[in-house]
């Protein structure tokens, strides 16, 4: 999975995700129990974990795109 048309903020401590961005390439986002799941509208599966709370925030889980990518496939 690619992440594009992205904007760059000087001096942003944090990288930020829009949900949105997902939703509109026909994605779900779940946060349930501490982690992040991605999985493609209407499916019933577990979708894939993009990341974990710490202190308030999601950090995503540094997996290579390749991977996510075919687990979203298989999803």
């Amino acid at each position: 999975m690619q992440v594009q048309d992205v904007l760059f903020v000087p001096r942003l401590r944090y990288s930020v995700i829009f949900v949105l961005m997902f939703e509109r390439k026909g994605f779900e986002v779940l946060f349930q129990n501490g982690k992040v799941r991605l999985r493609p509208k209407g499916s019933m599966s577990d979708g894939i974990v993009l990341g974990v709370r710490e202190h308030g925030l999601y950090r995503l889980t540094g997996k290579p795109v390749d991977h996510i990518k075919k687990q979203v496939e298989q999803v």
